[in-house]
């Protein structure tokens, strides 16, 4: 395997991506008069949200592979290209997609209200997720949500990197050093128990009093940036059992890594459930830590065996491309599209295929002239100027 192909990531992806669609398609169709069969796939549907828990192991686990690299190699951290990067490739694009998505709310779903520029202003600063207020930056594209979550397990991954480096110089190089990441998820989910204590929480009269969605105040702050960082630090112990020296290979390293990733990932969700268990402090969503860690223990053992063009082609590779741009778009469209149905009479059938269809294609057309005309020529001319940073520190 080339150092730099990691065999998986696309696909991973690419079932996130859908099945965050696929969940919220499932809530835009849904009518009472549906045929039953269709209702209980819908049902299933909705499950999709779980997705979201995908991406974030996915992002620790790319993320974290220089890191780890580095660490061994006693090498200095880029970080002037890691966050060159990481802001070209999740700002201007979540900007442009705000914007967008709080014009449609005012212009065509008469969304406004005293609180909409602040959301506005918190969701282009990716701190929305820390208050019930500002939890969705706006209410015609939900899914935006996760991006604060997302911008904090940036942070976070790093800043737990160096600090071991100031710290304790040495001590994530090798084997060791994997153990030792444990006590970074164990960190997280003890702050994230702190932050579901000490956050600011409402009920949903006074969700009703500053026109917030239900939905904002039964998800915080169970929903915080630290649970979250705990599925992402998940992925991030997978890239360094991943990357770790080995004195095996094959199907043996394969089952090691898996032990390890098991254990390093299962103990500290023990300690955080007998610690936090007297407070009543449930634990992250997404069923965490079993889907995170599955997701981990795919990442890993993809890398050791050859499942071929099944899990890596170009179909898959092209999609992978387009699922940022999904993601971010395919609430508004769908809200959009459903307010444009349901000003017609239209059976519920044939409502649901239309909704269904129309969405898809137009989600997969923007996000392909996102990607296309928007996110890669700022992606190319982020890394160019990241590399002639470091030719000119050389």
């Amino acid at each position: 395997m080339l150092r730099d192909t990691i065999k998986g990531a696309d696909l991973a992806r690419v079932i996130a991506c859908s099945a965050v669609f696929i969940h919220h398609l499932a809530f835009s169709v849904r009518k009472p008069d549906l045929p039953v069969g269709l209702l209980t796939v819908l049902d299933w549907a909705e499950k999709g949200k779980f997705g979201v828990s995908v991406f974030f192991v996915l992002s620790g686990f790319l993320l974290a592979l220089p890191f780890w690299r580095r660490s061994d190699a006693a090498r200095t951290f880029d970080m002037r290209y890691y966050a060159i990067m990481r802001i070209a490739r999740i700002v201007p694009a979540t900007w442009v997609c705000l914007i967008v998505s709080v014009a449609v709310g005012i212009f065509y779903l008469g969304y406004f209200n005293d609180w909409t520029i602040l959301r506005l202003m918190s969701g282009f600063a990716f701190v929305s997720a820390w208050h019930w207020l500002t939890f969705f930056p706006t209410d015609s594209n939900g899914p935006l949500w996760s991006l604060s979550m997302e911008v904090s397990s940036y942070i976070f991954m790093p800043a737990a990197f160096l600090a071991f480096r100031a710290v304790a110089p040495g001590l994530l190089r090798g084997w060791r050093g994997r153990y030792v990441w444990s006590a970074v998820i164990l960190a997280a989910l003890l702050l994230h128990a702190v932050a579901y204590e000490w956050l600011p929480k409402a009920d949903v009269a006074t969700a009703a009093r500053y026109e917030v969605a239900e939905t904002a105040v039964s998800w915080f702050p169970t929903y915080n940036a630290f649970g979250f960082f705990a599925m992402f630090a998940i992925g991030t112990l997978a890239a360094g059992v991943q990357t770790a020296p080995r004195e095996k290979v094959g199907y043996a390293a394969a089952v090691r890594a898996i032990l390890v990733l098991g254990v390093g990932a299962l103990v500290p969700f023990v300690v955080f459930r007998l610690i936090a268990a007297p407070f009543a402090v449930p634990t992250p969503p997404f069923a965490f830590p079993k889907l995170p860690i599955a997701v981990a223990m795919f990442l890993v053992v993809v890398q050791h065996v050859d499942f071929g063009r099944l899990i890596d082609n170009k179909i898959i590779e092209k999609f992978a491309q387009l699922s940022f741009g999904v993601y971010i778009w395919q609430q508004l469209v769908l809200t959009f599209v459903t307010a444009a149905i349901d000003t017609q009479q239209v059976d519920s059938l044939l409502r649901c295929g239309i909704i269904a269809t129309v969405s898809f294609s137009m989600t997969i057309a923007i996000a392909w002239v996102s990607y296309r005309y928007f996110e890669e020529p700022v992606l190319e001319r982020a890394r160019t100027w990241a590399r002639r940073g470091v030719q000119r520190q050389g």
